[in-house]
């Protein structure tokens, strides 16, 4: 994500160091050793493509290996996986194959659709205790702090989840399949294994892409009288266009889709309560289009 660039330039502030290892070599162990100059505290993977859209979601059985490698490699260091995306996709998840760490958003899916707000960090207990007393108190930890009467959405969201991914990833398979068969580019196929719960449209065409979004807005529950239109956003070199009405504002999880404006020009498309909804969504949206 742009976003993160700003990030990334902002650690030098904290007097922290780093280093990218390119998508390409993330398996290369000898690449990695002779480009990494100390050995890391933190070893950080981001599990979804963002809106590098040709690059690959990592799968658990991908997780799995670059965390053995990283395991021969740097004993000590902490991996944390940025999970935002790829929450009950498959039957693992990144700390079942070894990763100290998992983030992620409750928004986005994981929340069930009820969550309000919030975010979740998950993995080995030491490291969840020291996280505590940095974001609440030392010494407090994660005795304290603020829950804003949020735990019954949260918690009920967390036992629906499950449900309501597996129900958006049946609707983006088969509309993946449609689209293919009609003609567009998409990512992953039908047939491809998913590492994350975003499917991928190239359109190849600005106003293309953004009269898509425009249709999928219309058929949102809440706000769909109104029609998004491209913005700059803090962070992002170029426009972004947004369409998304739910129930819990800003949530992906309800169904939503988004796109940068640069080329190839694509839509990524997200959440859902039912199959139903993503397929009939998707295909009418892009018949309007054709």
């Amino acid at each position: 994500y742009d976003t993160l660039k700003r990030v990334i330039s902002s650690l030098g502030e904290w007097d922290i160091g780093y280093q990218e290892i390119p998508f390409e070599y993330r398996e290369d162990t000898g690449y990695i050793t002779s480009k990494v100059d100390n050995p890391p505290r933190i070893v950080f993977i981001q599990r979804s493509c963002g809106y590098n859209w040709n690059r690959n979601s990592l799968t658990i059985d991908e997780i799995a290996r670059i965390v053995s490698n990283i395991r021969d490699i740097f004993k000590e260091s902490i991996i944390l996986v940025d999970n935002c995306y790829g929450e009950f996709v498959e039957d693992r998840e990144p700390t079942d194959v070894g990763a100290d760490i998992i983030v992620g958003s409750l928004i986005k899916g994981v929340g069930g659709n009820l969550a309000l707000t919030g975010a979740y960090i998950a993995g080995k207990k030491e490291i969840i205790d020291r996280i505590g007393d940095f974001i609440t108190a030392p010494g407090q930890g994660r005795d304290i702090g603020p829950t804003l009467g949020l735990q019954r959405g949260i918690l009920q969201g967390l036992l629906f989840a499950p449900h309501f991914i597996g129900e958006s990833l049946i609707g983006l398979t088969i509309a993946s399949y449609v689209l293919e068969r009609l003609g567009f580019e998409v990512l992953p196929k039908w047939d491809e294994p998913r590492g994350d719960g975003v499917q991928r449209i190239i359109l190849r065409d600005r106003e293309k892409l953004v009269r898509f979004l425009q249709e999928i807005q219309r058929s949102c529950p809440i706000n769909s009288m109104y029609l998004p239109e491209p913005q700059y956003l803090p962070g992002y070199s170029d426009p972004v266009i947004l369409a998304g009405g739910g129930f819990v504002q800003g949530s992906t999880g309800e169904f939503s889709a988004d796109g940068i404006l640069r080329p190839p020009y694509v839509a990524f498309v997200q959440g859902g309560y039912s199959h139903n909804q993503v397929i009939t969504v998707i295909i009418d949206s892009i018949r309007k289009i054709l």
